[in-house]
C-alpha cells in the first residue's frame, strides 16, 4: 500500500513539475456494483444476486503530454454494494426467504492513460487500487422470529485490505469558456484480486454458524466470507443436505457513470 501511495505521490509532483498542459477538477457519480463469486453464482435458489448501486466522488488530475495524449489520476471514495434473495427449502417446502447486503467503502486510485482532445471523445484505460475503507453486512428473514436479522455487522476482518482492478472507460469532453470543461462517461472495471481472504477449513467449521445468532457468535465469519467458502448453508437446517468446503475467489465488478469538471491552470 505505501509503494503505491509513494507512485501515486510522485505522479503529482510529476505533474506538477510541467503544469502548462495541467487539468484539475472534481469528478463523481453513480455506479452498478458486483461482488461476483462462482459458488454464489452455481448456488441456485438458495442465494441469487440482486442489482445493486453504489457510487463514488473525489478529485481528479490530468497531465497532457501533448494535447490528445496524457495520464490522469483520481482519488475518489467508492461505495461498492451487493445485495442478494434467497430461498431455503427440502423437499419441495419453503422453510425461511431472506435478503441480504454487503456494504463496502474504498480509498479508489485509478491511474489512467488517457487519449483524446477538448470537445471530443476520449478513451482510458489502466489500472485501480483499491484500499478498503470499511465493511457492512445487513441480513433480513422473512421470520424473524426463528433467525436474527442483522443490521450494519462489520465484517471488515473477513477482507482483503487492497484491491487491484484493470478499468477501462469512454467519454466526451465539452470546453466551456476557455478555462473549463466538463467530462461526461463510463467506466468499466474488473477487480484482479480477491475482495475475500481465505481462511483454512478448520478455521471456517470454528466459525461459521451460519445465520445463527450473531451475539452468541461474535467471532463468526460474515455472509460474504461464508458463501465464498462453502457452496451451501444447508447445513444449518438439513440433517440430509451437506456443504463442501470450497474457497472461490470474490472479484470486484463496477460500471460507472461519471461527471467531471474540470480547470486548466493558464
Amino acid at each position: 500500500m505505501k509503494r503505491i501511495l509513494i507512485i501515486c505521490f510522485a505522479t503529482l509532483i510529476g505533474f506538477n513539475a510541467n503544469a502548462t498542459l495541467l487539468h484539475y477538477g472534481l469528478i463523481g457519480g453513480p455506479s452498478s456494483t458486483w461482488l461476483l463469486n462462482s459458488n454464489v453464482s452455481n448456488i441456485g435458489e438458495e442465494l441469487n444476486y440482486k442489482s445493486s448501486m453504489g457510487g463514488g466522488f473525489g478529485l481528479s488530475v490530468t497531465h497532457n503530454f501533448v494535447e490528445k495524449i496524457g495520464v490522469r489520476l483520481d482519488i475518489m471514495y467508492s461505495m461498492h454494494n451487493q445485495g442478494y434473495t434467497g430461498t431455503l427449502q427440502e423437499s419441495g417446502v419453503t422453510l425461511e426467504t431472506y435478503t441480504a447486503a454487503t456494504h463496502l467503502s474504498y480509498l479508489d486510485l485509478p491511474l489512467m492513460f488517457h487519449l483524446g482532445a477538448s470537445n471530443g471523445f476520449y478513451f482510458e484505460v489502466g489500472p485501480q487500487f483499491g484500499f478498503l475503507l470499511g465493511a457492512k453486512e445487513d441480513l433480513t428473514w422473512s421470520d424473524a422470529t426463528l433467525l436474527d436479522n442483522r443490521s450494519g455487522r462489520d465484517i471488515k476482518s473477513d477482507l482483503n485490505s487492497m484491491n487491484i482492478a484493470a478499468v477501462l472507460g469512454l467519454g466526451y469532453n465539452v470546453s466551456i469558456g476557455g478555462l473549463f470543461s466538463l467530462d461526461l462517461g463510463i467506466r468499466l472495471g474488473y477487480g484482479l484480486t480477491d475482495v475475500t481472504k481465505t481462511f483454512t477449513q478448520a478455521d471456517m467449521d470454528a466459525n461459521d454458524h451460519g445465520f445463527n445468532n450473531t451475539t452468541s457468535y461474535p467471532n463468526d465469519h460474515g455472509f460474504s466470507s461464508i458463501y465464498a467458502h462453502s457452496n451451501s448453508f444447508y447445513h444449518d437446517f438439513s440433517s440430509t443436505k451437506t456443504s463442501t468446503y470450497n474457497y472461490t475467489s470474490t472479484s470486484r465488478v463496477f460500471g460507472s457513470f461519471l461527471v467531471g469538471v474540470n480547470m486548466k491552470l493558464p
